[in-house]
């Protein structure tokens, strides 16, 4: 029998109890029985006690359960609010990183005019991979400008509005930039082709061309469409293929547009005096 259906039915019992000593009492005939009764419910009020005494600490228990977990719900709600904080700090800390860095690369290449723009969007569902910009012909901005960020290639403008440009990242399969591996005395040349996989693959490379793994692949500036020697990555591995005389080679890029939240145009460079 659970703990309060006993003591419902020991109250019960004692109030019937209660109720029959009083009327013998009344009448007088019952003092001696009075005694002997009291003498045998003594257990059942010490019982009654008890129950009454467990119950009344399940109440406090309950009341204090109840204060522990609202305070736990605040201290929840401020633990939230904190993570928050730190999260805008750190979003904040990051944006400051990546302006530092476009500033310091504008410092090391005065004579290139930069434009520095934002991402306002990503067109994921295009093949291109088209990312969006803040600036566009009211700015300066041409289709066929290079856009680079933390001193890497992003990629070319591609389409022009008023207030908006489009990039074509160097990663989309609808890309090639002419680029050169740089080695320890002379280079090797070549065309960076991004692929479906967004991958970076280094093609028509001559069989003669020297070419190691770690060298650094950069804009080559054949065609004028970008600048001569804009960093695009490393050589990851050469691949040989037994049916052709050219190589290729995978590229790791130097920055990955996806993490991007800031970048710069090229708008034009300073005729050298």
């Amino acid at each position: 029998m659970r703990g309060g259906q006993r003591g419902t039915l020991l109250l019960a019992a004692l109030v019937s109890i209660a109720i029959t000593l009083s009327v013998l009492h009344n009448t007088g005939v019952g003092v001696p029985a009075e005694g002997l009764i009291l003498q045998a419910i003594d257990p059942l009020r010490s019982t009654l006690t008890s129950v009454a005494s467990g119950a009344s600490a399940a109440l406090t228990d309950l009341q204090t359960f109840g204060e522990l977990r609202e305070e736990n719900s605040g201290l929840r709600a401020e633990l939230s609010e904190l993570r928050g904080q730190v999260a805008r700090l750190s979003n904040a800390a990051h944006e400051n990183g990546i302006l530092r860095e476009a500033l310091n690369y504008l410092n090391e290449h005065p004579e290139l005019q930069l434009v520095t723009a934002r991402i306002v969007g990503r067109d994921s569902l295009d093949v291109l991979d088209t990312i969006v910009i803040d600036r566009g012909a009211s700015s300066g901005i041409r289709a066929g400008m290079a856009v680079v960020a933390n001193g890497g290639l992003v990629g070319r403008i591609t389409r022009v509005t008023h207030a908006t440009a489009d990039v074509l990242p160097v990663h989309s399969p609808q890309s090639t930039v002419s680029v050169l591996a740089q080695g320890t005395e002379v280079t090797a040349d070549g065309t960076l082709d991004g692929t479906d996989s967004g991958e970076l693959i280094m093609r028509h490379i001559d069989a003669d061309d020297p070419l190691e793994v770690g060298n650094f692949v950069m804009t080559s500036g054949l065609g004028g469409s970008l600048p001569r020697g804009i960093p695009v990555g490393r050589v990851l591995a050469i691949e040989i293929s037994p049916a052709s005389v050219l190589r290729q080679a995978l590229v790791q890029p130097l920055v990955e547009p996806e993490h991007l939240d800031v970048l710069q145009v090229i708008r034009g460079q300073t005729a050298s005096p």
